[in-house]
């Protein structure tokens, strides 16, 4: 090892984004642009949850919100629809206004329909959403800090990123380390479409690319392109969020309010496909 290794972490801003839907970033342009929504409303917070949902809800693609009702928690219910409307709304540029056409691929991976020129990737967790769109395949992940990292540490981190871990003073540090070496593989196995695969988890990420990985990620589904993706890593309040793909990511940060605004702009949710 030349010397420590380290992420280039770029913290999101918290504060809400004053651009207008119709302003956002042009996913068409070279690099990614990343959507960060807070969902600011606490696991208990039952009511709250059920009610910022029902908000939601008429927003929300037919399939989305029959997903969305099979699950137990309205936390995760409003985790749900807020990620299938944060696709739509931050496509809307893309699509002159209106609700983009959704595939989805043979692995089970959505995206936005061949000959769009753009695709998009999504993730959520139970404190926040995050959104990925691009003009090249796409993979991204938000995890919250993983508090008992150790459970699983030595079955999906190579020598050196659990040094990377290890090195931490506090092990509320090395928990941090630890989430931001997961969503890197869970990105790198999003973009690839084949999940955490034996490739993925043995991929060592602080060294991204480095050359044997092509080798390795050659077994997946998805197949290695060239370039190699470049994978970007950043560091929210609670949560890390990493994301896979050609080009620099660029951040837009919402609220749920301003989902919920941007949202009414849409036409309606009469999408009949199979995408949830």
């Amino acid at each position: 090892m030349n010397g420590p290794l380290r992420l280039e972490l770029q913290p999101i801003g918290l504060a809400p984004s004053t651009a207008a839907p119709g302003a956002l970033p042009d996913a068409r342009q070279p690099g990614l642009v990343l959507a960060y929504l807070e969902l600011g409303v606490a696991e208990t917070q039952h009511g709250e949850a059920a009610r910022l949902g029902n908000a939601l809800e008429p927003h929300a693609r037919p399939p989305r919100v029959r997903a969305a009702k099979r699950l137990r928690q309205p936390i995760d219910r409003l985790a749900s629809l807020a990620a299938g409307v944060l696709v739509d709304v931050m496509a809307a540029p893309l699509f002159r206004g209106g609700r983009a056409p959704i595939d989805v691929a043979p692995n089970g991976k959505p995206d936005f329909k061949a000959g769009t020129g753009a695709h998009f990737n999504l993730s959520h967790s139970r404190s926040a959403v995050c959104c990925a769109i691009g003009a090249q395949p796409v993979g991204i992940d938000v995890e919250p800090i993983v508090r008992d990292y150790e459970d699983i540490r030595d079955l999906c981190l190579t020598e050196c990123e659990s040094g990377y871990v290890e090195a931490r003073a506090s092990r509320s540090e090395r928990a941090r380390a630890f989430t931001r070496i997961w969503t890197r593989k869970e990105a790198l196995g999003k973009w690839l479409g084949c999940g955490l695969e034996n490739a993925v988890l043995h991929a060592d990420m602080l060294r991204w690319p480095c050359g044997y990985e092509k080798a390795l990620l050659g077994q997946c589904p998805g197949i290695f392109a060239s370039p190699a993706p470049s994978v970007s890593t950043f560091d929210a309040r609670n949560a890390c969020v990493s994301v896979c793909g050609n080009g620099p990511a660029r951040i837009v940060t919402m609220t749920l309010t301003e989902l919920l605004s941007a949202a009414s702009a849409l036409p309606a949710a009469s999408w009949k496909g199979d995408w949830t």
